[in-house]
């Protein structure tokens, strides 16, 4: 079908997206997302890493210039379908790459659609900013463990909500949430904030805020406070449908 999004990045300086073409990609990603969320398929598995044992597609950034190609006119494909499942049939409870899955995953609660949009965000950061959100990875040997994965969501977006929580698996929510929300025993990360550099590198201010905010609506920790396909799009970093008075 041509190149992975993955690919597409390393055509550009420091392999980072300009903000116009990855606004057009990200809105492509949600709209295909919504038509299989209305037919109830869940997609569960937005990766960008590479698996050695498929056949690696080719470059073809000379064959797309050579050709005089706008890139702003460029469509994407919402592939890898192979673990999809139903919303009211799931084929496995443990969806999603270990390092992008989303904290209903995690904490063992039920799971929809809306967890899609966790991977999604997670993988649009990756994408735009060559940029991991999370690794799970901590002492004393780097090793990836759900605590440490749980952790530096809270980093990020605030404690678990109780309600949320009350939804998980009590036996894991247990051992690893305080009363606040927040991992037992481990101290503060003090990472920056999504806004920072080490997130959002090389981006304008303006546009620096208005990803954050739409990363921010896409990845709320409880999925049901997480929005619709149509309020995403209506995001000022997408800015692509205008809100009915009904909505306001």
């Amino acid at each position: 079908m041509g190149e992975t999004l993955r690919n597409f990045g390393t055509w550009f300086k420091d392999h980072m997206i300009p903000n116009e073409i990855m606004r057009r990609f990200t809105i492509q990603l949600l709209l295909a997302l919504d038509y299989a969320h209305d037919h109830g398929v869940i997609h569960t598995a937005f990766d960008t890493s590479t698996d050695p044992w498929t056949i690696q597609s080719q470059p073809l950034k000379w064959d797309y210039i050579r050709n005089g190609a706008n890139l702003l006119e460029f469509d994407i494909a919402l592939g890898d379908w192979g673990v999809a499942c139903w919303t009211d049939s799931h084929l496995s409870e443990l969806i999603q790459p270990v390092a992008l899955r989303a904290p209903e995953v995690l904490i063992k609660a039920p799971w929809g659609p809306a967890a899609d949009l966790w991977n999604l965000g997670a993988v649009v950061l990756e994408v735009f900013r060559a940029v991991r959100m999370f690794s799970g990875r901590g002492p004393p040997n780097g090793d990836y463990e759900v605590r440490f994965h749980l952790h530096e969501i809270v980093d990020l977006f605030g404690p678990f909500p109780r309600s949320f929580l009350q939804r998980g698996d009590q036996e894991l929510v247990n051992e690893h949430f305080d009363t606040e929300g927040r991992i037992k025993g481990l101290p503060p990360l003090e990472r920056p904030g999504l806004e920072s550099e080490e997130f959002l590198e090389k981006l304008d201010g303006e546009n620096k805020r208005k990803f954050a905010m739409f990363l921010r609506s896409l990845m709320k920790i409880d999925p049901e406070e997480r929005k619709s396909t149509m309020e995403l799009l209506a995001e000022p970093w997408l800015d692509a449908v205008v809100a009915s008075d009904s909505d306001s």
